[in-house]
């Protein structure tokens, strides 16, 4: 039996990709803090890690959503609060608005809103303050996407927001 010594090139992660970072031109259009929900809801689920909450600060850029864990400063004094504001936040996840084909809502959760990407992908989200509504994200999320991709059209209906492209 010999061993091989072929050497595997790979790029490493960058930390950028994960650490969320304005970009060249990007401007904060709307920020907020939701939940963003994995799986669906139960106690089984909870105790078989099938569903997880994870609560995030959103950002809405001109160019894409991001969601960011939530900082929690309760423990700690002012001067931990300036010391942590110079430091990127790590990245949830991030969607282009060109990739944003959706807005699904449900009726029954006034307080809930699925996202839905070009590729299929769903993620869903739960407003957790009254300052911070479902009905104002979906005007923020609606206009930005429209403004970001020339070509875009909106269809609103009851149960969802679509974004047809041109």
């Amino acid at each position: 039996m010999s061993i091989s010594t072929a050497t595997i090139n790979y790029a490493p992660p960058s930390l950028g990709a994960t650490k969320f970072k304005k970009e060249a031109g990007e401007t904060i259009q709307f920020k907020g803090n939701l939940s963003y929900t994995i799986g669906e809801a139960g106690l089984k689920n909870l105790f078989t890690g099938k569903y997880k909450v994870t609560e995030c600060t959103a950002f809405l850029t001109n160019q894409r959503f991001v969601a960011t864990p939530l900082r929690k400063y309760f423990p700690y004094g002012p001067l931990i609060w300036l010391i942590r504001a110079f430091f990127a936040r790590k990245i949830v996840f991030s969607i282009p608005l060109a990739e944003i084909a959706a807005i699904k809502l449900d009726p029954a959760q006034k307080a809930q809103l699925i996202l839905q990407t070009t590729h299929g992908q769903e993620f869903t989200l739960v407003s957790t303050s009254i300052f911070n509504s479902q009905p104002k994200w979906i005007a923020a999320l609606s206009a930005a996407v429209s403004a970001s991709v020339s070509g875009v059209t909106s269809k609103q209906s009851d149960s969802a927001i679509t974004f047809a492209r041109n």
